[in-house]
Order: C-alpha cells, then structure tokens, then sequence
C-alpha cells in the first residue's frame, strides 16, 4: 500500500501516525478484478495483522465504499478511526488501479464471450483467446476449469480419439456433437443461428448413460486435475441430479455457458413428491434449451435479472415422461446394454483414462473458430451453410412435429459440417481417419433422428396403422375363429364341455391334397378354463385371452401391406424392413418370452391339426374328420395393448365342424398350448 499517500508510516505490527499506532494491520493490493457484465470492480488484498497472520481476502468497491469491508475480515483486528480510513484507502485504490501489476476481468458465465471487441472463451480458471491460454481473464464460476494442454491439439492423440469415438459412433458421435452445439451456442447466435437443442440418453440402469455423458459430453472439470494422477477424473464432473430443487437447475442452465448441463438419473421415482420434481426439472430443461432463455419465473436468481440461456442439455435416465412436442426438441439415443459390451466398455474406459484429448481437441476447436471470426466474411459462410441444410428435402417433415424434428437434424448436421472443416484444416495428414470419423458421425446422427422420429409416433403410428389393417381384413374376411366350448345335446342340454381340438389352429384337407386354411388368428378368451381338464388340472396358465397368429403368415400380411405403402407413398422403399414382427414386439404389439436370462424369443411353437372331413358320425350326430396334430411357429398379440383390446370387442366365427384326434395327440397339443402361454411377457427396452 502507498503509504505516503496515507500519510501514515508502516511498521511490521501495523501503521503509525505520529509515532501512535493507528491500526494493528497493514495491506497490500494483490489484484483489481473487474465484472465485464457490470463494470463493478473488486480488490484482492493482502493484509498482515501484527505482523504474525496473514489474510488474504476479496472486497468488492461497493463494500469498500460503504465502509463494511472491514466487518468481513476473518480475525482480529482494529483501527483507531474506521471511517477516516475507508475514506483515504478509498482514494488510495483509486489512483493504484493502474500501476497494479494484476488487473484481472471475469465474467458471471462460462463460455464465448467477448472483451472488448475480442471473442473468448472463458472457464473457472482462464480463457481460450486466439493466441492461447489466458489465466487473467476467467468466469467466477466455480467447477467449469479447463484442464488442457492449452495449446494447439496434437496429432497423434487426435487420431487415437477420432478412432475411438468411431468405433462407438451410434452410442457416442450425437452426444459429441451436442456437447459441441453447447460449445458454441452463444458464438453461432451472434451470427443469427440457434444451436440449442437437448439429448436424451436412454436405457436400464448399469447401462452407462452417465459416464458416457460425463466422459463425452462435458469438457469441464470441478477443479483443475492433473489426470495422469488421477485417471477416471470423470465422475467428477458436476451434474444436476433430476430430483434437485429447480433453482440448481436455473443456476446451471445460467452460469454454464458453453458447458453442457447434464441432468442425470431420471426414472419413475417412488413418491409423488418425487415424480413431480423429476417432471418439472425435465420440462424446465428441455423448453429452456430450446427458447434460450429461462422458462420457470419463479426460479430466477433473485440477485439479478439475467434469464438468458447460452448452453444445451443431455438428460439421462431410464424412464421418459415427456410430451410429444417436447421429444420433437431434443435427440433420443438408446445406448441399453451398452456397458455390457465388452469392445464398448474398453473404448469409454479409453475416453475416461485420456480426458485432456477431448480437452484439447475441442480447446483447438475453440481457438480456430476465435481465429475464424477475425474474417469478416465468416457470418455470411456460416449463415449460408445453414441455409443449405433447411434447403435439403426431409422424407419426414410433413407429418406431425416433423418440421420441429428437421430442425433438430439441422442444427447437428450443421455443427457436423463446421467441426469438419476444423478437423480437414486443422489435420490434413488425417484425411483418411477424419474422412471415416464423419462418415459414420452422420450416419449416427441420421440413425438417432430415426430413432427419435418413431419415439414421436412416427414409424410408430404407421405400424400401429398397418396392423389395424391387417386385422380389420381378416376379421371382415372371417378369418379370425374364437374357440367356443362345445354344448352337447344328450343328457344336460346346458352341460358346457370343451375339446382340445377347439383350442388348436385348424388346416383342412380337401380332395386332391388341396389345404386350406380354415382362419389366420384364433382367439381363446378363456384361457385358464381351456386347460380345465382331469389330466391337465392346475396347468399354470395366464387370466390373460390369447390371440395367436402363425407368424410366417403376420409377416406375409406385413410385406404386402408395406408393398402398398409404398406404391401410396406413405414409407419410402427403404422402410419397409423395419415392419417386422421384432418391432411390432418392440412397440408392445407383440408378447415375448425370456430366454436364458435375455428377451429375444418373439414366437414359439403352438399345435395346428391338420384334419380331412370324413363321413363318420360321431356320438352327438356329427360329421367329423380325424386330424393330425404338427406344430407352428405362432406369435401372441398381446392383450393389454389398446389397439388388441379394441379388436377383441368384436365378436368372431366360432367352430361348427367337430374334429377328432387321438388322447395321445390331445395330450401333445396341451402341452405344446401350456408351454406357449408360460411366461409370457411383455418387451421391455
């Protein structure tokens, strides 16, 4: 401190005027740091009390100004004239200002930023410029620090992690290429392009969503880490939980700008309480993301007015309770199983043992497109590279939320394209493992808009429709039997009995060795009841009706049905593979059976008695033919599903010709009819 000014005399215990001690303590000015949003300056000062303890502490002017500083010192002290001295030290600072060999600017966010007329990039500890690193220039936000190289990328680990991320690329590419969205968000706004969008990544618990979106999807660390001493520094990397109160969340999608918000562990939580906090956080993220400024009022920051939103989001969780609209603003990824796949599990080990790659890659990034924006002409490529992307044509875009999805498929086809030109400029030498690394980053991304597409009901809801169709057909055909329990005509007139041939597929032979097919789906609405007999009592069965089909045949239906939707240009000529009967299974259309600790098993086999109509009479005066019983590979649609339920309100042909078989085949079919109903269960993803 300039003591002259002071007109005090400074000694080790504290300063003097006129040989009487005047206070306990003397000070040094350490730094000036300066609010680049609201010009505010804050002094960082070192003070020494009896010259035995140091402190070292942070006022703001206004403090300062005010004369409360002095209350905010962390120990013992004193002063012979507080006010007299706030006033000198106040004209002291002042003038020290500029000869003060620190001045330091930090910012209240994270992210592209400019000072003065220069673009930066601003962390916890510096900011990326156009000629490097600078530490005097940082965000005061805690947890966002950069922990590169800070200088350009090296080849030789760009290459490995390009490989890397090629590998995996339609678990791991789109959630990259969010994480650069969120980078540059701000830069590409001020140029009239919007980048925000968000990701969900989907699938059961232990599948890795959120080391995978820690690892991938964020470039910041909590503190500064030297991860060749500490590998897996992942995990700790903030993340807002989905159960939080609403203003963390606020806080984050405000301060983290250019720093990806991940919102982690969203399911069906148990309470009420829960389920509507994890709802609300849910929606807060996704509609801020994408109309960039703060959506929830009353979880503003109440310390000031700002509400603008500068980054995107990657929701993880197991259990998606969102609307419509809101799935059309985001991307879907389902990464199940991911973890369990040893080659990639070895491939996000390799990415969370080598987080400086990512680091200084996307830092390199960050530098070039600082270095872009010197050109003046560069607003007006990036404007114009944009406009060719919503120019292109979307097979997609009519149908509903179609456009809000092109939108989405625009904005990472459009970051895709710019971080190409970084990699080609910036790696010549790596043309072939860059030309390979963005094949397959479009190829994911084109996969993940699919994806998302039939979670809007797309693929969906044409599948739903074309299986309506199908059934609607049959059933106006006749084809489609109930199986009825036989009322005998001696004895009882009322006395209900049943044969097991009633609860088999039929195929009749006719003269020539013709077969016809006497229906394509049968129905048994009560099924426990079908099994009721003396040697089958007890068969442990389902209250559920069945309705089963050969499946063979569902996929002849499906085929000749797609085939038509073509030719009315409803699906393209490369859809029609995806009507299949392992995605209508997927849709809940179809039951499945678990198999050796996995679901897979879409159809099993069921009896089919293939008879002749004889001219034999039987013990009740009717016609009968004697059959043979052979086993088919059927499919169970299942029961709960409402457009199953609507068609089983519909009353079906029911059987008028008896049919005989042996006790033997009898006892077969059951048993094949009891092994086809055991553990049914639905497809869960």
């Amino acid at each position: 401190m300039a003591k002259r000014e002071l007109k005090l005399e400074g000694r080790r215990d504290g300063y003097y005027h006129n040989g009487s001690r005047y206070t306990n303590f003397t000070m040094e000015l350490q730094a000036v740091k300066m609010n680049l949003q609201t010009g505010e300056r804050c002094y960082r000062l070192l003070f020494r009390i009896e010259d035995s303890i140091e402190v070292l502490k942070e006022f703001e002017a206004r403090d300062v100004n005010s004369g409360r500083w002095l209350g905010q010192l962390p120990t013992v002290f004193w002063c012979e004239d507080d006010r007299g001295f706030t006033k000198i030290l106040r004209q002291v600072l002042s003038g020290a200002e500029s000869k003060c060999e620190k001045v330091e600017k930090f910012s209240s966010f994270t992210g592209f930023q400019k000072v003065g007329d220069r673009w930066r990039f601003l962390f916890t500890n510096g900011s990326i410029t156009e000629e490097g690193f600078d530490s005097t220039i940082y965000a005061d936000v805690p947890g966002c620090c950069y922990n590169g190289d800070r200088v350009w990328v090296e080849e030789a680990e760009t290459e490995r992690y390009l490989q890397l991320i090629q590998r995996q690329a339609e678990s791991l590419y789109p959630v990259l290429a969010l994480n650069l969205m969120a980078t540059t968000r701000v830069l590409f706004g001020e140029y009239g392009l919007d980048l925000g969008a968000s990701l969900w990544l989907e699938g059961r618990s232990g599948s890795g969503k959120t080391s995978i979106a820690q690892t991938v999807g964020k470039n910041t660390d909590s503190k500064i880490t030297q991860y060749g001493e500490k590998p897996n520094a992942w995990h700790e990397r903030n993340v807002v939980s989905s159960t939080e109160r609403p203003g963390s969340l606020i806080r984050a999608l405000i301060n983290f700008g250019g720093d990806t918000v991940i919102v982690d562990d969203i399911k069906d939580e148990r309470t009420q309480r829960q389920r509507e906090k994890s709802r609300d956080i849910i929606d807060i993220t996704i509609r801020s993301i994408y109309q960039g400024t703060v959506v929830e009022r009353a979880s503003r920051r109440a310390d000031d007015n700002e509400t603008e939103v500068r980054t995107c989001a990657i929701l993880t969780g197991q259990f998606r309770d969102t609307r419509e609209q809101q799935n059309a603003r985001m991307l879907i990824v389902d990464v199940s199983g991911f973890l369990e796949d040893s080659e990639k599990a070895e491939v996000l080990a390799q990415l969370e043992d080598n987080l400086h790659w990512q680091a200084n890659l996307i830092g390199g990034f960050i530098r070039w497109l600082i270095v872009k924006t010197l050109d003046s002409g560069v607003g007006e490529y990036w404007r114009g590279v944009m406009r060719e992307l919503k120019r292109e044509s979307w097979i997609y875009e009519n149908r509903p939320n179609g456009l809000r999805l092109k939108d989405t498929r625009t904005r990472f086809l459009f970051i895709t394209r710019i971080f190409s030109e970084y990699l080609q400029e910036r790696f010549p030498r790596l043309e072939k493992t860059v030309s390979g690394f963005l094949a397959e980053g479009r190829k994911s991304i084109e996969a993940a808009i699919l994806y998302t597409f039939e979670n809007l009901h797309g693929i969906k809801a044409i599948a739903l429709r074309m299986v309506k169709e199908i059934l609607d057909e049959l059933f106006q055909s006749g084809e489609v039997r109930e199986a009825d329990f036989v009322k005998t005509v001696l004895g009882n007139p009322n006395y209900t009995r049943w044969d097991e041939e009633q609860f088999c597929l039929l195929q009749r032979e006719e003269g020539g060795g013709n077969v016809h097919r006497q229906e394509r789906v049968l129905l048994i609405r009560e099924l426990r009841k079908s099994f009721q007999r003396t040697d089958q009592e007890g068969a442990a069965v389902d209250e559920r009706p069945l309705l089963v089909m050969m499946r063979q045949e569902l996929e002849e239906l499906l085929e000749k049905k797609a085939e038509t939707y073509v030719k009315e240009k409803i699906i393209s000529e490369s859809e029609k593979k995806r009507f299949s009967v392992p995605f209508l299974a997927q849709m809940n259309l179809l039951l499945a059976w678990q198999e050796t600790g996995r679901i897979g098993r879409y159809d099993r086999p069921y009896p089919m008695v293939q008879y002749r109509p004889g001219n034999e009479w039987d013990d009740n005066d009717k016609v009968s033919g004697y059959g043979e019983v052979q086993q088919v590979k059927c499919v169970c649609f299942n029961p709960d599903h409402e457009l199953v339920q609507e068609f089983l309100q519909n009353r079906f042909t029911t059987l008028k010709t008896r049919i005989r078989i042996g006790r033997d085949e009898k006892n077969d079919a059951s048993r094949m009819r009891c092994a086809f109903v055991k553990d049914r269960i639905h497809l869960k993803r």
